[in-house]
């Protein structure tokens, strides 16, 4: 800088086994470092086919952006803009698979009601995607997200796996992939992909803060008991959501641990308290009943 100060600087201390990764995982955290919000291509774009038709990926960028948004009237916006991107273009993967996408979304987010029809659209829409293009790591992606919210926890990692040898220095990918591995009780290996993910990219797209890597590592940490680094994981967490608050308030209960003074669970009380608790540990996405059942216990118990 013109007053000589430093901005920004790292330093890379790697085993060099494979020197292209290594390559690659420099330039992604120099990116983001110095650029923030762009979205890197994959290394491996000249393997993928993405649209020729400016009309129909102008279409998928504004679908994608609703979709960044999380409210029902910007999810209904996506769905008309990735309608629109299929229309320009039907060999347009991605437009499938954030369409797919969307809908998960709305069907998450209670937008939509539940149904075997809206779900059998969202996995059509998937395997259309990969039909157009199977060397698509997004459209690999997005089908582990899908198949996690599902609770088809073997497909999510497959899915996650295919999309990680692809692309293994996407956060989004590995994130993803290192969800599918908790749940399949893989932890240790389902830990490192998550601690990478927020290592490359602390700030998701679409988010302010860290919370939401910082809450998949909480998860991991908890179901692995490792108790004191979910107490170090919490203290950086801005906004502590409804699965990190009721999992932290059984930790202290479990250690009898004075916490109802503590801001962050008397913030949560008053924003949780009275939650469908069945519905709510449901979206855990637990691979574990026992816990499951003694958790909703436990919360309709506070």
């Amino acid at each position: 800088t013109p007053e000589g100060n430093v901005i920004w600087s790292n330093k890379y201390d790697r085993v060099k086994e494979d020197i292209f990764d290594i390559q690659d995982e420099i330039v992604r955290k120099i990116t983001i470092a110095l650029i923030g919000g762009i979205e890197i291509s994959s290394l491996k774009r000249a393997h993928r086919k993405p649209t020729e038709n400016m009309t129909s990926y102008e279409f998928l960028l504004k679908g994608k952006d609703n979709h960044h948004k999380f409210t029902k009237e910007a999810n209904e916006a996506a769905i008309d803009d990735l309608d629109r991107a299929i229309q320009m273009d039907v060999n347009n993967a991605q437009a499938y698979a954030w369409k797919a996408c969307v809908i998960g979304q709305a069907l998450g987010r209670g937008y939509c009601e539940m149904t075997d029809d809206k779900v059998g659209e969202l996995l059509g829409l998937l395997d259309k995607a990969l039909e157009v293009d199977p060397n698509d790591f997004e459209c690999h992606r997005m089908q582990a997200e899908v198949y996690l919210s599902m609770h088809d926890f073997e497909k999510s990692k497959i899915s996650g796996q295919k999309a990680t040898s692809m692309n293994p220095n996407d956060p989004r990918v590995i994130s993803v992939y290192g969800e599918a591995l908790l749940r399949v009780n893989e932890l240790e290996k389902g830990i490192e992909y998550l601690e990478k993910a927020y290592e490359l990219d602390p700030i998701p797209q679409g988010q302010t803060t860290s919370d939401r890597r910082l809450a998949s590592l909480f998860l991991a940490y908890f179901l692995r008991n490792d108790f004191e680094r979910c107490e170090e994981l919490n203290k950086d967490i801005v906004n502590i959501d409804i699965r990190t608050w009721l999992l932290n308030s059984y930790i202290c209960n479990q250690k009898d641990i004075n916490h109802e003074k503590e801001l962050w669970f008397s913030s949560g009380l008053s924003q949780f308290k009275g939650s469908n608790w069945e519905m709510e540990v449901d979206r855990f996405h637990l691979n574990d009943d026992a816990l499951k059942n003694t958790l909703i216990e436990f919360a309709k118990a506070i």
